[in-house]
Parts: structure tokens; sequence; C-alpha cells
């Protein structure tokens, strides 16, 4: 994974480095300068530094906000040998946004930054979650690292306590556009997103770039499987359906692009 970069963070009178490549499989623990006040000791006089995970555990967006948990804690039995040998036990502590906003808000204020023990936070699922959620950690300089949350606003406010081991939506969106029209060789495309902000702001990203590259865009809208048909904006041809498991099929000959169609997360 290459060599990992170190921040420091500090919670009240107590600083540690915390290694940024937690999620991708590193983590390292040593305090910067001699602590004030030690993390609390266990039974066996170890003490403790808590990990907290804050993901969906419960809603539509579960299983996503599972695996969350289940990576940082395979992180954690992995690589805390280091931090256990200097005297100090890794403890995960998972919290269940539930995918929630006000959820996340509640637990971040009363539950995650009023424990001394926790000096980082993997999470936020999503983006809508996760930068109100940062307010609260940045308040309380609570370490953040977000292995989903792709909003280029999330880290572009600057702050330094929070990190992101995911790629923005604009990255995504450009990618997608200069892969269409390097290696598929689209001409045309027709853009479709689900009408949520993720998927608008990536189908957006793509339409912008594409362009630049020379793509002819046919048409850019939102749909969901509610819909009884797919938007026209201009084609008048009937060059898309839903199928009753609430798959959109295209016919893209139907369409006018130029080449197979392809998709993108957000855009199609």
């Amino acid at each position: 994974m290459g060599r990992a970069s170190c921040w420091i963070f500090s919670r009240g009178p107590r600083t540690w480095f915390l290694l940024a490549g937690l999620v991708a499989g590193a983590l390292s623990c040593a305090p910067a300068r001699p602590p004030v006040a030690l993390p609390s000791p266990t039974a066996s006089g170890q003490h403790v530094i808590k990990i907290a995970t804050h993901s969906p555990l419960s809603g539509n967006q579960s299983v996503l906000g599972l695996a969350i948990r289940n990576g940082s804690h395979l992180a954690v039995e992995q690589r805390s040998g280091r931090v256990t040998a200097s005297g100090f036990t890794v403890q995960l502590v998972p919290f269940d946004d539930r995918g929630n906003r006000d959820a996340s808000i509640a637990n971040a204020s009363t539950r995650l930054v009023t424990d001394p023990d926790i000096l980082l936070v993997i999470g936020h699922l999503t983006s809508e979650v996760a930068i109100p959620a940062s307010e609260v950690y940045r308040k309380h300089d609570l370490a953040m690292i977000s292995p989903a949350s792709s909003d280029p606003l999330l880290t572009d406010r600057g702050y330094q306590n929070v990190t992101r081991v995911v790629g923005r939506d604009d990255v995504q969106g450009q990618v997608a556009a200069e892969f269409a029209r390097r290696d598929l060789k689209i001409a045309s495309a027709y853009i479709l997103h689900d009408r949520t902000a993720y998927t608008e702001r990536v189908a957006g990203a793509f339409r912008d770039h594409a362009e630049k590259l020379g793509i002819r865009v046919l048409g850019f809208a939102g749909m969901e499987a509610a819909d009884s048909e797919p938007p026209r904006a201009g084609v008048t041809a009937n060059w898309a359906s839903w199928n009753d498991n609430g798959t959109m099929e295209i016919d893209g000959e139907r369409l006018g692009a130029a080449a197979p169609m392809g998709t993108t997360p957000g855009v199609a």
C-alpha cells in the first residue's frame, strides 16, 4: 500500500500519532510527548485505546454499514500488535448511525466525543451523514476517517481531523467519462441518475467532462423504479423500459448511442 503518512490528533491533554491508513490495513499508535493522562487501564493493567466505527448497522444500508464495521475489526485484529506490545489494548466500539443525519449527530454528541478513550472514528457511509457529524468531531478534536463518503465538500473544508480513503465524486465522474471515450469509444451518451445526491453529483461530473472530451450528451435526467417510463428529454424513440425486477433495459441502437451502453455508479 506504500508508505503511510502520519497525523497528530489531540483530545484534551493527550496527543497521539494515528496512521491514516488504518482502514487499508495499517495501524500504529505512540505518544508524541509524555501524556498528562493515559487512557483507562484494563484489569490486566494495559491502557485502552478505542477506535469507533459509525455506520448504518440497521436499515436498508446495513449491508454496507456492517462491512465498514467488520473491515475495521479485521484491521484492528491484524495490525494492533505493535500497540499492544507498547502496553495498550485496542478496542473497536461500533455505533449505529442508521444512515440518518440526526442519529449520527446524536451519537457523536452524546456517546463518541464524551468518551475520552475514543481517539478515532471510522465512518460514515454517506456524505449526507458524514459532513454534519464531522462538525461535531472537529469541535472536540476527534479524528475521523471515512471509508465511503465521496462528496468533495467533506475534505474541501480543510479540517485537519477529517480524511477519507475513497475517490471524490468529481474524480469518479471524470474517470468514467475518460473510460467511456478512450476504451469504449463512446461518441454519444444519455445520462441517467436515480435522483440521490450522490448519483446526481457523479452523473454531473461525468456529463461535464464527457462534453470536454467530445462526447455528445443527448440528455441528462433522473428517474426511479416507481416512474412509469423513462424521461425522454428530446429523445422521441421508445429506448428504455423497466423490467419486472426493477432493473432498466436500455436499447442503445434506438437511443442513438454509437457504442454499447455502459454504467458507472450513478451513470447509465
